[in-house]
Parts: C-alpha cells; sequence; structure tokens
C-alpha cells in the first residue's frame, strides 16, 4: 500500500485536532473539578448572570468578595458560557468552512501578550468604552442596556469578518461571540474592566488549545515518567518531614509569608512535588510545550560543564533578581503582596515564548498555579536563597525540557 505526503499530512492534522480536541475538554473539566472543590455555587453564578439578562442590572455587586473569590467567580462564569457558546456556534456555525484559522496562527506564533493585548483592547473598547464612558452620558437601566446591546452587538459583529468567505459572513454566525459578550459584561459589572479580560482571555485561550501542533513522541512519554518519578520521590520525602502541599495556600488565602517551621529544603522539595503535578497534568492534557528551551539548553552545554554551570549560576541569580526587583517597584503602587505576586506571574507568563494555542495554553493556564507558588517563595525566601531555589528548578527541569522540546 502506497501513502502520499498528502494523505501523512491529512492524517497528522487530524490527529492533531483530536488532541487538540482532548487539551480544550480536559481544561475545561479540570477548571470545573477545581472551582466545584473551592466552593463554588455554580446556581448562584448562574442567577447572577441572569440578573443582567432580565435587567436586574442594579441587583449585581462583589459583596466586598476577595481576590481568590473574584478569580473563582470569573473562572465559573467562563465555565458556564462555553459550553452555551459552543452549542449556539454549532446551530448556527454548521457547514461554515472559511473560518480564517492562519489569522488565528499567525497571532499565536507572537506569544501570550499578543493574544492578550487585543483581549484587553476588545474590552476597553467594548466594555469600557460603551459601559464605562458612554453610561455617564445616557444614564439610568435604560441607557445601560441600550450600550450593553450596542457595544456588544458591535463587538460581535467585527468577529463576522473572521470567515473569509462572503457568503459565510452572517450575523447568526457571530452569535456565540455576543452570548459571550453577556457573560463578560456581568463580570465587568461586578468586578470592573480587569475581570473581563481575565474572563475574555480565559475563554479564548481554553478555545485555542485546541490549536496544536506538535505529535506526542518518545519525549513526551520520558517526560511522563520523569514527573511522576519526581512526584513520587517528593511525595516520600514531604511525608518524612511532615509537610505538604497543602501548606502553600496560605499564600493565596491570607498572606505571603514564610511558611511555619520551613528551611530551604522544605520549600524546594515541596514545590518540586507540586511542579510534577503540574508537569503531569500538561502531558496528560496533550499540550505542546513552550518554545526556546532546547536552543536556550544546548548554548548552555555546549561549550562544556564549566560554561554550563557558570550559566546556570547567572540565570539563577538574574531569575531572583528580576523577581524581586518587580515586586520592589509594584510595592510603590499595590499595598497587596498577594495581588504583586499574581501581578509578577502573570507578567512572567505574558513573556514566555509560544508557537501554538496549545502551547500558550500550557504557559498561561496549567503552569501559572505553578510560577505564582514559586513567585510567593523568592518573595519570601530573599535574593540568595531565591537564587539557589531557581538553580534547583533548573537542574530538575533539565533533562525533560531538553527531550521533550521538539
Amino acid at each position: 500500500m502506497i501513502t502520499n505526503d498528502s494523505t501523512l499530512k491529512t492524517s497528522k492534522k487530524e490527529v492533531l485536532s483530536g488532541l487538540g480536541a482532548v487539551s480544550a475538554l480536559g481544561l475545561y473539566f479540570s477548571l470545573l473539578y477545581i472551582t466545584i472543590n473551592a466552593g463554588v455555587n455554580y446556581a448562584a453564578v448562574f442567577n447572577g448572570i441572569a440578573q443582567l439578562v432580565t435587567g436586574n442590572v442594579a441587583l449585581i455587586n462583589n459583596n466586598g468578595e476577595s481576590m481568590l473569590q473574584m478569580i473563582l467567580v470569573i473562572v465559573s462564569v467562563v465555565l458556564i458560557t462555553l459550553p452555551i457558546a459552543a452549542i449556539a456556534g454549532m446551530l448556527t456555525s454548521s457547514g461554515a468552512k472559511s473560518y480564517d484559522f492562519e489569522e488565528i496562527d499567525k497571532l499565536l506564533d507572537n506569544g501570550p501578550f499578543a493574544l492578550f493585548s487585543i483581549v484587553a483592547i476588545e474590552e476597553i473598547l467594548t466594555r469600557g468604552l460603551f459601559l464605562g464612558l458612554l453610561t455617564k452620558v445616557f444614564t439610568g437601566d435604560f441607557g445601560f442596556y441600550a450600550m450593553f446591546l450596542i457595544g456588544n452587538a458591535l463587538w460581535a459583529f467585527v468577529h463576522m469578518y473572521n470567515f473569509k468567505d462572503v457568503k459565510e459572513q452572517s450575523i447568526l454566525r457571530v452569535v456565540p461571540q455576543f452570548i459571550g459578550g453577556i457573560a463578560f459584561t456581568y463580570l465587568y459589572v461586578r468586578y470592573g474592566l480587569l475581570a473581563s479580560i481575565m474572563a475574555h482571555y480565559l475563554y479564548n485561550t481554553i478555545l485555542m488549545a485546541m490549536r496544536k501542533e506538535k505529535m506526542p513522541s518518545a519525549g513526551t512519554f520520558f517526560a511522563f515518567i520523569y514527573y511522576i518519578v519526581l512526584l513520587v520521590v517528593t511525595w516520600f520525602m514531604m511525608v518524612n518531614r511532615g509537610i505538604g502541599i497543602p501548606d502553600l495556600l496560605i499564600w493565596v488565602t491570607e498572606a505571603v509569608v514564610p511558611l511555619s517551621g520551613y528551611n530551604f529544603w522544605d520549600y524546594a522539595i515541596v514545590l518540586l512535588g507540586f511542579d510534577a503535578i503540574v508537569g503531569i497534568i500538561a502531558v496528560v492534557l496533550f499540550l505542546d510545550t513552550t518554545d526556546g528551551k532546547r536552543e536556550a539548553l544546548d548554548k548552555m552545554s555546549e561549550d562544556g560543564l564549566f560554561t554550563f554551570v557558570l550559566s546556570a549560576l547567572i540565570i539563577a541569580l538574574l531569575n531572583a533578581a528580576m523577581i524581586l526587583l518587580m515586586n520592589w517597584l509594584l510595592g510603590f503602587f499595590i499595598g497587596s503582596i498577594i495581588v504583586r505576586s499574581i501581578v509578577i506571574t502573570i507578567i512572567l507568563a505574558m513573556t514566555t515564548k509560544s508557537s501554538s494555542g496549545s502551547s500558550l495554553a500550557r504557559a498561561t493556564l496549567v503552569n501559572l498555579p505553578d510560577s505564582f507558588f514559586t513567585v510567593a517563595a523568592f518573595l519570601v525566601l530573599g535574593l540568595w536563597a531565591a537564587m539557589g531555589l531557581s538553580l534547583v528548578f533548573l537542574l530538575v527541569h533539565y533533562l525533560p525540557n531538553y527531550v521533550n522540546s521538539d
């Protein structure tokens, strides 16, 4: 049997498409599991969205919720909206073949910051302009709903041109975007512009996870085994030392403070254990690795052991110094160290190199909790201990990143 290149390319494309769907669904249900276990009341969140839709916008408020509570509500609103928008998309876009995925892929080639910038601009113009500024001119409930409908409709209408075939450019095609805009508006009213930007980015990231470009390889399997072994080793060490991953939750729920009774190696072991869990999840969800790691590792090792060690020390020092410097600068504007840690984590995620929606989802969604706890640990430990922790992470990650970077 003769198989030509065209058939192989089609087969690979179909496999990647299937794996991308697994990634997106896996992300969706993982977030659903987390939010349910965190105590999110989905009925209450749905009722809140219903208040907006039924004309009771004045009843929407955040009741002084914490940052963590706000994040959980944002995630839950996105999880409620996605299946509704997906069903609407299947009903209104069935048979459409001209959706411009090439432009989407070009955007993804530019990394997370490009997508975030577009999302932020869209939210500023749609929610910020129409609901923030124009409602000061057109006041009252009538003014709000007029601006909401006009702004949301215009924003959805623009997405019609994502279809290259003029015959497929129908208003019905953008019903999913209009539905998404309702969710973002609810969050804008409840928490403000930052919340609607976060929700919009999360919404897009879950969808973009379907854009996968790397086939699983032997390196993927090796990375999976490596993270399993790392988890087992760190778990035994945590049990022996009487420490655990739940200890880190104080940095989310209360404050970024030194953990009681912890020394340097306690921090390293717990963080590596959590990192192993994140690595396992990323592999199981078939998410692409982020770019740039193979080249950096090659440069570090090609000139011998001394150059590798020296480069590793310099990189570790720069990582620690950069995070501590960002925390110091942000301290002039942001009082909460938890919020500063979140901002630093997001900044680091935005600078990650990615070439597909799948690797973008890995960098800015799956890896985000891991990065946050690492940043918080750096702030607690100080420069030299943070440098040591950075060096430990660099060395532990060397092998799986090297073999799984293709």
